[in-house]
């Protein structure tokens, strides 16, 4: 925790950050985050993984 501490800059949180915005970017229709256009990507892909118990 000590050498948290000493950080200055927090490379991994700055790069999820932007990372999470390049994701709320993409999915934005109208101003919004659009959960459907993010779901129709990957959704596919999610189900697959719920059917084999992989997640």
């Amino acid at each position: 925790m000590a050498e948290f501490e000493k950080m200055e800059t927090y490379p991994l949180l700055d790069g999820l950050v932007q990372k999470a915005k390049t994701v709320t970017e993409k999915y934005t229709v109208g101003g919004k985050f659009s959960y459907d256009a993010a779901l129709a990507q990957y959704g596919s892909i999610l189900h697959c993984l719920c059917l084999t118990n992989i997640v």
